[in-house]
């Protein structure tokens, strides 16, 4: 039986309620997306919005790294949104983080009521989403079980995704997703037809005998010259590559 819990430097993540566990992914994204104008570690007040937040692990990350953030996590599904609560409650960053359980397009069509010094609204200085990423075919997805929500799109799409992220980022914020290697170009196309020009890419690998498998891609309103770079995360004998060490640093113990 897996663990139900994973222990960072400065707080704790429990999945055991939560279609989709810590992995991987979230660690990766969490670790690499930053505010396009902010470096941590910053004083400047940023608001950040996690989209499909799950277990709270990227916005926990985010708030450890940005110590002046104010972040708003969402989800539809109820036993994420509230495991993320708990999560953020048992945590440093509580009051600063917002646990919502709401679909993306309620919540971009009435966004949340906020209070001095707590919550900001729209416009966010970074957004993040590890999204749905399967198609919806009959041979991918055959209930609406919270797991299959979790990984497939019929709830939110890549249009969808991107349409009312780039409606809610500020003019000089982020937009940053990890997506599988294979539709990394259509998601580029697609944040281009809504005014979204790719700054940041990182190609992610398992090992260096494997193809590569994950795209992490970072998105800003104005058209730079895009930085490109890989990553492998293990070494041919299993262990971390120092690459992925780097990176992860600041929140593996």
């Amino acid at each position: 039986m897996s663990t139900p819990y994973f222990r960072f430097k400065q707080f704790t993540v429990w999945h055991d309620k939560c279609a989709m566990k810590v992995g991987t992914d979230g660690v990766l994204l969490g670790a690499w997306a930053q505010s396009f104008n902010t470096h941590p570690p910053s004083s400047q007040s940023i608001s950040i919005l996690d989209v499909g937040c799950g277990t709270g692990l990227i916005s926990l990350m985010l708030a450890q790294r940005y110590p002046h953030s104010h972040i708003i996590a969402i989800d539809i599904d109820y036993d994420a949104a509230q495991q993320a609560t708990r999560n953020v409650l048992e945590s440093p960053f509580q009051d600063r983080i917002k646990v919502i359980r709401t679909d993306f397009l309620d919540f971009t069509s009435s966004p949340p009521a906020t209070t001095p010094n707590t919550l900001r609204p729209a416009p966010y200085s970074l957004i993040v989403s590890n999204p749905p990423y399967f198609e919806d075919t009959p041979s991918t997805i055959s209930t609406s079980s919270p797991r299959d929500i979790a990984r497939h799109t019929q709830k939110l799409n890549f249009e969808t995704l991107i349409q009312h992220s780039a409606e809610l980022l500020s003019e000089q914020g982020t937009f940053a997703v990890i997506i599988p290697f294979d539709v990394a170009n259509r998601f580029i196309s697609i944040a281009a037809s809504h005014n979204l020009y790719l700054h940041s890419r990182c190609d992610i690998r398992n090992n260096e005998s494997k193809p590569f498998k994950r795209a992490m891609l970072a998105f800003c309103k104005d058209i730079h010259d895009t930085h490109t770079t890989s990553l492998t995360i293990r070494n041919i004998d299993n262990t971390y590559t120092l690459d992925y060490i780097t990176l992860t640093q600041d929140f593996y113990i």
